[in-house]
């Protein structure tokens, strides 16, 4: 995966997260096209909640997705799990015992 591969693409999904705190798993709808080789655009859809739309910043390096966005739901850096053509999975948080963990899989529309 690099910026390259990512520019001008769209993909959608979903995130997968267990938090640190015993509260449970949450799941959300992720739509994202990377416009450029540093710029992007999301939504995010939790449940029966409305969608919500906005832009973000990323970079590559090696295996790791790095997202720059105020929301809070995409940003950091995500760990390249698994990558083909059609498909990404990423990862996130430290794999420690009951720590927060995410996981992001997204399969390319264009």
């Amino acid at each position: 995966m690099n910026t390259r591969s990512l520019e001008q693409s769209q993909w959608s999904g979903t995130l997968n997260e267990t938090d640190a705190w015993g509260n449970g798993e949450y799941t959300a709808e992720i739509g994202m096209i990377f416009y450029s080789e540093s710029k992007g655009r999301c939504s995010v859809k939790r449940g029966d909640e409305s969608p919500f739309e906005y832009d973000f910043e990323y970079s590559v390096d090696a295996k790791i997705l790095i997202i720059h966005e105020k929301k809070g739901d995409l940003d950091g850096h995500w760990l390249l799990i698994q990558s083909d053509k059609d498909k990404i999975v990423l990862e996130k948080g430290t794999g420690g015992d009951g720590a927060y963990k995410g996981v992001l899989t997204l399969k390319r529309n264009y």
